[in-house]
């Protein structure tokens, strides 16, 4: 759990570069892009988050299979969603 100072501080600083990209495309106007790149963008941010900061690099082979499954989820309740909203 001791990391150094300085890689704390590059992932903050990879973070706020990350989140005024977003705001810089928000700003944009690329229509339909603009929504694609922001989930790209916070795609990229949760990954850093959890790769880092929740120690996932280091963990034990099970805890990362855990965290598939759970990104596994997520993305069929994702897929599921406009099926639902669709048949009814």
């Amino acid at each position: 759990m001791n990391r150094p100072i300085r890689a704390l501080l590059l992932i903050w600083l990879a973070l706020l570069v990350v989140l005024g990209l977003g705001v810089g495309v928000a700003l944009l106007e690329l229509g339909t892009w603009s929504l694609v790149l922001n989930l790209a963008l916070a795609l990229l941010m949760a990954a850093l988050l959890v790769a880092v900061f929740m120690d996932l690099l280091h963990a034990a082979p099970v805890i990362r299979v855990f965290a598939l499954g759970a990104l596994l989820w997520v993305f069929l309740l994702a897929v599921m969603l406009p099926v639902d909203y669709l048949t009814r």
